[in-house]
């Protein structure tokens, strides 16, 4: 394992979380008893985890004092149950509150990416219709960045469309641990070259940490209920928050086009910031940090 993830390793613990127990790593950096405003909470996409925003941190503290990610289970340094768990939006959601009542997280901003956009919008579903009791002041901010929300927007993958097939548990095999293919299939959905062998490299080891061939295929199910789910609930909630929103996209994405940044906007959240991040693909936050930090910190400016 390299340097930095590592220590990245080092910064993080694990907390039981669910009816099973299972654990989620979890990296509560900064202040803990900072206000909700202070407060950040990062939601990591396919195929990455919470190293994705390593980069990020110090940049983002200059605004917030307390930032919270974690790996939703099936991911990086998490648990990768074969059974009693479906890597269902909905559960990853379940989890992704846990940790925060665990954590005694009463408010935050929060900015999610790729899949972590369709958990953060079940979540918010949950806290409109029925506010956790220990969540005093919610989800003041909600920033959504490359994420599959419409899918006649989203251009999947060969590798995701395999996996989604009947041929998934062989395709699993197939893939496992391939770094070419998985180097291609990033390249592929980034949608330029600018992103690192070292930045990839970080990708491969966090999804291939202790990766049961099972969990390969099971993490990619979640795309189902994206075309289940998208029109009938989570793209409506947006309609309904009284919040500020913020839709911020790294325009060279092949994989969530900019079209579907465009979408939202128009016909869902009219007053939400948008941020055309010119220059950044899918995975904007490892290709170049710094950049993606200040685009999202002036949705605060």
């Amino acid at each position: 394992m390299e340097q930095k993830l590592e220590a990245w390793k080092n910064l993080g613990k694990k907390l039981s979380v669910g009816i099973f127990g299972y654990k989620a790593f979890t990296v509560d950096i900064g202040d803990i008893q900072a206000s909700a405003n202070d407060t950040l909470i990062l939601i990591h996409g396919f195929p990455e985890s919470s190293y994705s925003y390593a980069g990020t941190i110090e940049f983002l503290q200059n605004r917030f004092k307390r930032i919270i990610t974690w790996d939703s289970l099936g991911f990086g340094f998490s648990d990768k149950p074969k059974e009693n768990f479906t890597y269902s939006l909905f559960e990853h959601a379940d989890i992704a509150l846990d940790v925060w009542r665990q954590l005694s997280i009463c408010g935050a901003h929060v900015v999610a990416h790729d899949m972590g956009d369709s958990i953060l919008t079940e979540i918010l579903c949950r806290i409109h219709q029925n506010k956790p009791y220990w969540m005093k002041e919610a989800i003041l901010s909600a920033t959504f960045t490359n994420g599959g929300m419409v899918m006649r927007h989203t251009h999947m993958r060969i590798g995701q469309k395999i996996l989604l097939s009947s041929l998934k548990g062989i395709a699993a095999a197939l893939i496992k641990e391939n770094f070419a293919f998985f180097k291609f299939q990033i390249y592929s959905a980034h949608g330029n070259k600018k992103l690192t062998l070292d930045g990839i490299q970080g990708l491969f080891d966090q999804f291939y940490y202790n990766t049961p061939t099972d969990v390969i295929w099971k993490v990619v199910q979640y795309y189902k209920e994206r075309y289940r789910f998208e029109a009938t609930r989570w793209l409506p909630i947006l309609t309904q928050l009284d919040i500020p929103i913020h839709i911020a996209w790294g325009v060279d994405d092949q994989n969530n086009v900019k079209e579907s940044a465009l979408y939202i906007k128009a016909h869902y959240v009219p007053n939400a910031k948008i941020t055309m991040m010119e220059g950044l693909g899918h995975f904007a936050q490892i290709q170049d940090p710094k950049r993606w930090s200040k685009y999202i910190l002036d949705f605060w400016k």
